[in-house]
């Protein structure tokens, strides 16, 4: 404890010195303000470009989203009655029955679908036959 003690009045002396060495006059704190004052500045303009630099950043990151998930939401809305018509198409040809009516709507879906087909009629009758 003795030494501890020996160590803080050592302190004490050595700041006494560098007080009465260096004394604080009101020209050294003024340059000390006005260099305080430079400093600030440079690092208020610094943090403007940061905050600048940030914003952009993050702007041109929800627009690269933007970018990549506005074609898709369109695409879905502009696919999802081909969608839906291809569905029903296959659910025809699985002999699930779609259509609200029975099988008068069924068969007028049927012989469209059997229009749109590159074949002869006769293999168009067999088809007929066989999905229904």
């Amino acid at each position: 404890m003795a030494e501890d003690e020996k160590i803080e009045k050592q302190k004490e002396v050595e700041s006494d010195k560098i007080r009465t060495e260096n004394p604080v006059t009101l020209e050294k704190l003024n340059e000390l303000l006005t260099n305080n004052l430079k400093w600030s500045q440079i690092i208020y303009e610094q943090n403007r470009k940061i905050n600048r630099k940030l914003f952009w950043s993050s702007f041109f990151d929800y627009l690269k989203v933007a970018v990549i998930l506005i074609p898709i939401i369109i695409g879905f809305f502009y696919l999802l009655p081909g969608i839906n018509n291809l569905l029903r198409a296959a659910d025809v040809f699985a002999g699930v029955d779609v259509c609200k009516d029975g099988s008068a709507q069924q068969g007028a879906f049927l012989d469209a679908l059997l229009k749109q087909l590159p074949i002869d009629q006769a293999k168009k009758e067999q088809l007929k036959a066989l999905l229904r």
